[in-house]
């Protein structure tokens, strides 16, 4: 500490002599000049033994928290087993011992059990004491250190040739006297015995230079507190700031020592000063309310909210447990805070960006439900709640309120005290759209994501959930299981239905946890091609080649990965992941640091745009003038006001935005553009004209006809104008015109139209089908004629927004291939027609593979109901199956027998007329089979169909049905054994249907074993090389002597065969022997030794 520090502390302390007038004491005689008044209890009890390990008990024996840990194990202390909120309570004052001190003796004499050392400290430092030493017994060396919240750990390694352990000692405290004693003890074979001597260091959270200011800290500590702790008399504010100002030269503020004690310290007097208990047990009283009208339950006030009890627990928090009076108080106030908590149920409806909508505060003694003051963005409707209860054979509403976008004040509803109670008592139902609902500890929800909950009032007089929307949707989710395994018969259908329940659930871990069962059941469906398909080709259209498309937007990146998201997991699936990673990186990368404005008009009030970083300010530039116009920026979303500082005429003006700094971080040069009107194509017989604008200053339109004048009535939004016809366009109707008008009806801009009569497009129609269907341009079509084969009919129909469908049925003949259709408008005439062709269904088999059970495939049209097998001249009517789509799966079983070549397929209608014909050719499935090596005891492969059944081995002519395992996807593997040998040399495997017909034959390969040592060093431990075939077993010969070592066969067919000690100094070369199964030799190999 410098000589000029140290001179200004004793200037303060000499003006805080001088302060005797306010009656402030700096010496105190009961705690003495050397003594914190905090602490000075603890020197009365010195000759106590504590051995709790709990902060506000004094000196305790290190023995009581004392472990021992060898170096290599994990192990909890007894401290943090007893007590681990304390340990974590104390980490940061442990990693804050900052200082290193070197004057802490570690003996005092002579080198025997027994002696004391004496460490000058500081009252109210931590001090970390580490101590090194080696020792032929079993235990460490007791330290016994006489100070509080004293932490003793102890690792160990050890050695041998003799037997020592060398420990590292680890002692944490904090110091209650100037002089901190520490007896050092050991019993049995010490360190003396090891000829060891006691390596110290120590560490703490003030600096060793204060040792020459205890004197003077301790004085200022006496002068505020007494010895019970509470406050010496005449202690007033000033003088606990002087006293803060005569530390700070001497203490430093960085340092744990004025962070744990001194600050601490001053904060209780403070808080004594001020009465700070007093002032909140009076809060705490004036929330609480002993009794009311018709209950005798105490409750609270209306002012009682989970935001008031939160202050006062920061108030008690904030109280100093250094202090004793505040020590002792402050757990009652804390009884009475838990107490009136307990009465609180609070539930808040918010929005998604946390704000809150309505607050609901209930305890014993009513319901009050609250808003705060604020605007709630758009018109939508945040959430409800209702408050009911049973009146005679209905209910009645205590409370009823939706809370939609707009204004709101700060408002606290009249009490709502429901009279009913019980199951069939008072409901308190509550709808949340954007977030979770956020309730205290005292309200239990069953999940997080439900967006209805019901709440009934029980006997207590407390609201208990009931239900919630998360019920339908756990249930819609579980039907899709039987246990934990998804049902085999699950459709698509079923899961889409189920994961649109759950995405109307809010986010949360419950919505989560469906999620994933979802998906565990949409993975467990196999992926259709054309979706894999469809993924792929959303993702490269977001690159030209590999790389991403400047043009690309989050919209389309997001679109793409819910694509690739709903792909079962796959190879393709992380790659395209990794291309969409790739995309949005460059996007993201092209979005940085970027001001991007929307188009002006003229007129407009405000430009806006948006921007990135941290704005404080713009700077509009007009025609050579600037100014600092009013801006709204939230979410990187900008709007500045421009008003009427733009005037007719200005082609452009610049907007610049600066950081807090006043830098300038972006400008752009806007041009100014003219109102604009684009009027969509109108179609006769439309009732409105539509189209865009450009502008805020169109007030009305106008609209001639043929020099006939009319102010139609119109609707402006978001760019979009929309103008009433009704009747005043007809087909005869040559020039239109529409014109846009400011407030003072002059015209801004004005547009020709042209009338376009209506348009009919026909989807394909198939034979049979009931329904004809299209859509048509314009609303003037309101019904529709038929002419077919020149006959005149007026079907049914449905028109929906554009799109039609007629009523056929089977008004088509056979011989008819064209039908046509008009559109009538609603007076009767015929303003559009449309020849039709008639197309006959088609039939589109997949491939069939000999022995298949089913032949599948698709079909055209609606019109084909059931279907007929024609084989070798015989006719059946199969069993099948038809499936969205157009699929189906029709049941051949035994009906095509082995060495047919073809048969027909033939589709007909619900009469049994036939519509649609396929011959189809029958395939052979064919057989792939994996290299086989002689000795192998399986044979592996694949096989294409479902026909094949079991096997047949033919080896040199000689059949076998040997066993067999068919695994999923046609892998197959049959036992081989011992049946093909060195000698054989013809070899068939054959696949038969469960008849035994043979559906397939295919000649087989025999590849021969190989063993490849690798050169082999005298007194190696391990052969290494590589081999082929199924080894079983090694066999090691070594002058004439044999072995059966242990061995690895290892990735790449590598392996490696334990010699140890086998291999003699007179033997210059050994066997080595690959066996089979049946422990046949496959491979001999004689090995050098090097």
């Amino acid at each position: 500490m410098g000589k000029k520090n140290l001179s200004k502390s004793k200037k303060l302390r000499k003006q805080l002599l001088a302060a005797s007038a306010a009656g402030l004491v700096l010496v105190s005689s009961v705690a003495g000049p050397g003594m914190s008044m905090a602490y000075a209890q603890e020197t009365t009890d010195q000759g106590k033994t504590e051995t709790s390990n709990l902060p506000n008990k004094e000196t305790q024996s290190s023995k009581a928290v004392t472990t021992e840990e060898k170096v290599g194990e994990t192990k909890k202390t007894e401290a943090s087993l007893s007590s681990e909120t304390s340990v974590k309570a104390t980490k940061n004052s442990i990693e804050a011992l900052q200082y290193a001190w070197n004057n802490f003796p570690s003996q005092n004499g002579p080198f025997k059990s027994g002696y004391t050392v004496k460490w000058p400290t500081l009252i109210g430092a931590r001090y970390k004491v580490v101590l090194t030493y080696a020792t032929r017994g079993n235990d460490p060396i007791n330290f016994n250190v006489n100070a509080k919240d004293v932490k003793v750990e102890n690792s160990f390694t050890e050695t041998s040739n003799p037997s020592t352990r060398h420990y590292t000692t680890t002692l944490t405290f904090v110091a209650n006297t100037t002089t901190t004693d520490c007896k050092v003890t050991w019993t049995g074979y010490g360190p003396e015995a090891a000829g060891s001597t006691i390596g110290i260091s120590a560490s703490s959270n003030a600096p060793q230079s204060l040792l020459e200011h205890s004197s003077e800290i301790n004085g200022y500590m006496s002068a505020i507190f007494k010895a019970d702790g509470s406050l010496q008399e005449g202690v007033n504010q000033a003088g606990i700031e002087a006293i803060r100002r005569s530390l700070q030269p001497i203490v430093p503020q960085d340092s744990g020592y004025w962070k744990e004690y001194i600050a601490p310290n001053l904060q209780a007097a403070e808080d004594l000063l001020t009465n700070s208990l007093q002032q909140i047990t009076n809060t705490l009283n004036s929330l609480y309310s002993s009794s009311d009208t018709g209950i005798d339950k105490p409750g609270l006030t209306k002012d009682a909210t989970q935001s008031a009890f939160d202050n006062i627990q920061k108030q008690i928090d904030a109280l100093p447990d250094i202090n004793p009076v505040i020590a002792s108080q402050k757990p009652a106030l804390q009884a009475k805070l838990n107490d009136l908590q307990a009465m609180l149920q609070e539930i808040q409806i918010k929005s998604s960006t946390g704000q809150i909508v309505a607050q609901i505060d209930a305890n014993p003694h009513g319901v009050y439900v609250r808003t705060f003051a604020g605007q709630l963005p758009g018109n939508n409707t945040y959430g409800s709640i209702q408050i009911t209860q049973p009146k005679y054979t209905s209910y009645e509403n205590l409370f009823k309120q939706e809370y939609k976008g707009g204004t709101y004040q700060n408002t606290v509803s009249q009490r709502i005290f429901p009279t009913f109670i019980g199951s069939s008592g008072a409901t308190m139902t509550i709808t949340t759209t954007e977030a979770p609902l956020t309730v205290n500890k005292n309200v239990s929800l069953s999940n997080t994501v439900s967006k209805s909950y019901t709440f009934k009032l029980n006997d207590q007089r407390k609201w208990n959930l009931q239900s919630s929307s998360y019920d339908n949707a756990s249930n819609a989710v579980n039907s899709l299981f039987d246990g934990d395994t998804p049902k085999a018969n699950n459709t698509q259908d079923q899961i889409n239905q189920a994961k649109n329940q759950v995405n109307n659930l809010l986010d949360g871990t419950d919505k989560t946890e469906l999620l994933e069962k979802i998906q565990k059941a949409q993975d467990a469906l196999v992926d259709d091609p054309a979706t894999i398909q469809a993924a792929t080709e959303a993702v490269n259209a977001l690159f030209n080649g590999d790389t991403p498309k400047p043009e690309n937007t989050q919209e389309q990146i997001n679109a793409a990965k819910a694509k690739v998201d709903a792909l079962k997991a796959s190879e393709t699936k992380t790659e395209l992941l990794a291309k969409i990673q790739k995309a949005q990186e460059a996007l993201e990368e092209k979005s940085k640091q970027t001001l991007t404005l929307n188009p002006y008009t003229l007129g407009d009030q405000y430009v806006t745009g948006t921007i990135t970083g941290n704005i404080k300010k713009f700077q509009l530039i007009v025609n050579g003038q600037t100014y600092e116009p009013g801006f709204k920026l939230k979410n990187g979303k900008l709007e500045v006001y421009v008003g009427n500082r733009v005037p007719e005429g200005t082609t452009e003006f610049t907007l610049k935005a600066f950081n807090p700094a006043g830098t300038q971080v972006a400008s752009q040069t806007v041009q100014v553009q003219a109102p604009s009107l684009s009027v969509d194509k109108f179609v006769l017989g439309s009732e409105y004209m539509t189209g865009s604008y450009q502008g805020n200053s169109i007030n009305k339109f106008r609209l001639t006809v043929d020099g006939k004048v009319y102010e139609p009535g119109f609707k402006l939004e978001n760019g979009k104008f929309e103008v009433y016809i009704g009747s005043k366009i007809t087909g005869s109707s040559k020039v239109i015109k529409l014109e846009a008008l400011d407030k003072a009806g002059k015209t801004i801009v004005e547009q020709n139209v042209t009338v376009e009569a209506p348009q009919l497009t026909i989807n394909e129609y198939i034979r049979g089908n009931e329904y004809l269907t299209g859509t048509v341009a314009g609303e003037g079509v309101k019904k529709f004629k038929l002419i077919i084969n020149g006959q005149e009919s007026f079907p049914g129909f449905k028109l929906t927004d554009g799109k039609f469908e007629i009523y056929v049925g089977n008004k088509v003949p056979a011989n008819v291939n064209s039908i046509k259709v008009v559109g009538i408008d609603k007076t009767g005439q015929e303003i559009v027609s449309q020849d039709v062709n008639v197309q006959n269904p088609e039939l589109q088999p997949n491939e069939y593979l000999a022995g298949n059970e089913y032949v599948t495939g698709t079909f055209t049209g609606q019109a084909i109901k059931k279907f007929k097998l024609v084989v070798n001249g015989q006719v059946n009517y199969p069993g099948f199956k038809i499936t969205e789509g157009n699929k189906f799966e029709v049941y051949i079983g035994n009906k095509v027998p082995v060495g047919t070549t073809t048969f027909t397929l033939i589709g007909l209608d619900k009469s049994g007329q036939q519509l649609a014909s396929k011959e189809i050719t029958v395939q052979s499935p064919t057989l792939s089979i994996n290299e086989y090596v002689r000795g192998d005891e399986y044979m592996r492969g694949t096989f294409n169909g479902d026909g094949i059944k079991k096997f047949k081995l033919v080896v040199d002519g000689q059949e076998s049905n040997p066993g067999f395992k068919i695994t999923g996807e046609n892998q197959f593997e049959v036992y081989i054994g011992n049946k093909i040998t060195a000698d054989s040399k013809s070899i068939k495997l054959e696949g038969l249907d469960k008849s035994g017909n043979v559906l397939v034959s295919q000649e087989v390969s025999v590849s021969q074993p190989e063993l490849v040592p690798n050169e082999y060093t005298r007194n190696s431990e391990y052969l290494t090389g590589t081999y082929k075939g199924d080894i079983r077993s090694i066999k090691l010969t070594v002058d004439n002597k044999e072995y059966k070592p242990g061995f690895k066969l290892k990735e790449g067919n590598q392996f490696e065969v334990y010699i140890g000690n086998k291999i003699p100094a007179s033997a210059n070369s050994f066997t080595i022997e690959s066996l089979s199964f049946d422990g046949k030799q496959l491979v001999s190999v004689n090995v050098p030794v090097k």
